[in-house]
């Protein structure tokens, strides 16, 4: 997420905004910003920043995994900005779920791994 905001920052800048990170990450959120008293929309900007970042994750992923996606049954989308990406990867794996409290997942899966490994080297 922190790529497509740096991406909808310098978007931005380019079009005269002068904004910084914490301005872009709250753009991307709620596809507008207040500039000079004004709300401005910058829905078309967020949604670039969005289909890049779902394209570059689609290719690292085919990267690191090759076409194994298609095969699987379902792919589970966690992580604090999985409710934006979800539409765009979507697109590219059809059997894509969005998880319950995506950014709580994560932490959830850690502390699970962690609490494996715990279990495993003090038995």
């Amino acid at each position: 997420m922190s790529r497509a905001a740096n991406l909808v920052m310098r978007k931005l800048n380019e079009q005269g905004y002068k904004i910084d990170y914490l301005d872009a990450d709250d753009a991307l959120w709620k596809k507008s910003i207040k500039y000079n008293g004004a709300n401005n929309d910058v829905t078309p900007v967020v949604e670039i920043a969005l289909h890049v970042l779902a394209s570059e994750i689609f290719d690292a992923t085919s990267n690191k995994f090759g076409d194994t996606g298609r095969k699987m049954e379902k792919i589970l989308v966690a992580g604090g900005g999985a409710g934006l990406m979800f539409d765009g990867l979507k697109k590219y794996w059809p059997q894509a779920v969005l998880v319950e409290d995506p950014r709580f997942a994560v932490a959830e899966g850690f502390r699970r791994a962690g609490e494996g490994l715990w279990n495993i080297r003090n038995k």
